[in-house]
């Protein structure tokens, strides 16, 4: 692409990274915790995705 990463654009890119795999692990976990509670799958997930996107959206 003819884009040149610097040192300081790289440890940007890394705590994104960080950021986004934390997210997913917490989507995951309030996920599960739905599901143990009796929450069908469908509405579990999208009371998941509500939840930790609205942090963001």
């Amino acid at each position: 692409m003819g884009v040149d990463l610097t040192a300081l654009s790289r440890f940007g890119f890394f705590g994104l990274s960080g950021v986004v795999v934390n997210d997913s692990i917490v989507l995951v976990t309030f996920y599960k915790q739905l599901r143990e509670k009796g929450v069908p799958v469908q509405e579990a997930l999208i009371e998941a995705a509500v939840n930790v996107c609205g942090r963001y959206c």
